[in-house]
C-alpha cells in the first residue's frame, strides 16, 4: 500500500472518530435536556400538589365549630326518660364556613346500646330556616331524627363567622334504644365534609325533668 493511500485511510479514520464523537455529545445534549425538563415538570407538578394538600390541611385547621351556651335535654318526667337532647353550635373565631347540606356533613349519636352513624335527614325535614317551625315541628310530633335550624344568620345552610345553629337530636323518633335513663352517658359527633369534628359527650342526672342543663 502507499504511503499516499495509507494517510488517506487514517485521515478518513479520524474524520469518521470526529463524527461519531460529536454525535455522542450531541445526544448527551439531548439527553441531558430531557431530563431537565422531565425533573422540572416532576417539580412543578410535586409543588402544585403539595400546594393542594397545605390548602385542605389548612382549611382543614380553619373550620372549626363550637358549642355556644349549653346542651339542654329534653325529659318526660313520667317514664323517667329523655326524649330529645338540643345545643347551639357557631364557628370558632376567624373559622371557615360549614355546609350543613346532608350530603356534606354526617351528625352521628350512640349511647351504651345503640349507634346511629348518620341521623341527619332520616325521617324527615332536617333543616330549617326559621327556628321557631322547626320547634313547632318537633312539638308536635315531627319524625326527623335531626333538626337543624338557624338561631342567628342569613338562613342558608351555610354556618359562617357570627352565625348560630340549633341541632335537635329527636331520640324519640329514632326509638326506644335511642332514650336515655338516668346516669345515661351519651355521645354527639358533628363531622363536616372539611374541617374538624365537633364531639360533645354528657351524662344524664339521677331525675329526668322535662327540661335540664347538661352543661
Amino acid at each position: 500500500m502507499s504511503f499516499k493511500k495509507h494517510q488517506r485511510r487514517k485521515a478518513s479514520r479520524k474524520a469518521l472518530t470526529g463524527v461519531e464523537l460529536a454525535n455522542i455529545v450531541a445526544a448527551v445534549v439531548i439527553a441531558s435536556s430531557l431530563l431537565a425538563l422531565t425533573i422540572a415538570n416532576m417539580t412543578l407538578m410535586l409543588n402544585r400538589e403539595t400546594s393542594k394538600v397545605v390548602t385542605s390541611s389548612l382549611t382543614q385547621v380553619t373550620t372549626v365549630m363550637i358549642v355556644t351556651g349549653h346542651t339542654i335535654a329534653h325529659g318526660d318526667p313520667l317514664s323517667q326518660k329523655v326524649i330529645a337532647i338540643r345545643f347551639y353550635v357557631k364557628l370558632a373565631a376567624g373559622g371557615s364556613p360549614v355546609d350543613f347540606n346532608q350530603s356534606k356533613l354526617t351528625i352521628t349519636y350512640y349511647n351504651s346500646r345503640i349507634h346511629v352513624a348518620d341521623a341527619y335527614g332520616i325521617g324527615g325535614k332536617c333543616f330549617w330556616s326559621n327556628l321557631s317551625q322547626a320547634e313547632a315541628y318537633f312539638k308536635n310530633g315531627g319524625k326527623a331524627w335531626c333538626i337543624v335550624a338557624v338561631v342567628k344568620g342569613d338562613r342558608d345552610m351555610l354556618l359562617e363567622e357570627g352565625e348560630i345553629f340549633m341541632i335537635l337530636l329527636n331520640l324519640k323518633a329514632m326509638g326506644k334504644e335511642a332514650l336515655l335513663n338516668p346516669y345515661d352517658t351519651f355521645t354527639v359527633e358533628i363531622t363536616p365534609y372539611l374541617g374538624v369534628p365537633l364531639t360533645i359527650t354528657k351524662r344524664i342526672p339521677p331525675a329526668i325533668d322535662k327540661l335540664m342543663d347538661l352543661g
